[in-house]
């Protein structure tokens, strides 16, 4: 662990998720994924598992294109952070 976050290694990414290593360093690749650290290895936080778990439902509930994913990822994570941003300022002051 560093500073308190848990960090997976690759191989217990692809045990968590389901996937192959190969498929998980072609979605590193594609910039989908990104580790926390690469030395000595790869380690990627817990919150990742669940980002590769997203990804699969995208492409079997929607069959959206592996080539399509980084995009509504990232689409995804902007609606998220719009909703985070909405939910602070409907907030009544502290």
């Amino acid at each position: 662990m560093a500073s308190g976050i848990e960090l997976l290694t690759l191989r217990e990414l692809a045990f968590q998720t389901s996937l192959a290593e190969e498929d998980l360093r072609a979605l590193l690749d594609e910039g989908v994924i990104a580790p926390a650290r690469t030395e000595p290895e790869l380690l990627f936080e817990v919150t990742v598992v669940l980002r590769v778990h997203k990804l699969q439902r995208l492409r079997r509930d929607l069959e959206i294109e592996h080539a399509d994913l980084g995009l509504v990822l990232e689409l995804l994570d902007r609606i998220e952070e719009l909703e985070r941003r909405l939910r602070l300022l409907d907030s009544p002051p502290a």
